[in-house]
This record gives structure tokens, sequence and C-alpha cells, in this order.
């Protein structure tokens, strides 16, 4: 089962953050705190 996941890619000097969940409109709270270390 895929559990979703939390991406950071950076190409010259940009960035482009990716995430997903299988639920669509749902983040469980592991991924959130993924995605919000990726902004701080």
């Amino acid at each position: 089962m895929n559990n979703g996941f939390v991406k950071l890619e950076t190409e010259n000097k940009i960035a482009t953050l990716t995430f997903f969940h299988p639920k669509s409109n749902s983040l469980p709270s592991t991924l959130l705190d993924e995605l919000t270390k990726h902004f701080n």
C-alpha cells in the first residue's frame, strides 16, 4: 500500500516541492510534518 510521499528537488536554484497521498484530499500528520520541515 502506498502511504504517500513528500519530495523536494532543487535545480538551478529553483525548488520544486511535490507531495501525494492516495486519499487525494487527506495528508496524515507524518506527511504534514515532513512538508512543514521543507518550508522551515
